[in-house]
């Protein structure tokens, strides 16, 4: 009986030595380690190669299973919005441009001096 190393990257994730029939292919490997859940959400790759389920597994195999959409992502960041006490909406989403300002963009920020205002010396204008 042959061998693959079977990792499945879906949810908490595992890999594990599994052993298949001879002329198993790798469509009949997604269906038993992974039910009815439908092949076109996954990515699916033998030896680092994205593959088809008519490939014939072979001993020694790789085969890696990755969802292609993470359950509870989304692009929507309409919900991480918080009203400031001024009345103002802003943006709960971390800054993503690595622009150097505060998330309101008012001024840049200054490391050294945040960094002395914390250690209890008077702030440089």
């Amino acid at each position: 009986m042959a061998k693959v190393l079977f990792i499945n990257n879906d949810g908490g994730g595992f890999a594990d030595n599994v052993d298949i029939t001879e002329g198993m292919t790798m469509g009949q490997l997604f269906a038993q380690k992974m039910g009815a859940v439908h092949p076109g959400s996954y990515l699916i790759r033998i030896n680092r190669a994205e593959t088809s389920s008519a490939y014939v597994l072979q001993d020694g195999d790789r085969v890696s299973i990755t969802p292609t959409k993470i359950e509870g992502a989304c692009n929507d960041h309409s919900n991480r919005l918080k009203t400031t006490e001024t009345g103002r909406m802003q943006s709960q989403v971390p800054n993503q441009a690595n622009t150097g300002k505060t998330e309101a963009g008012d001024k840049p920020v200054d490391a050294k001096e945040t960094i002395t205002a914390k250690a209890g010396e008077p702030q440089s204008a």
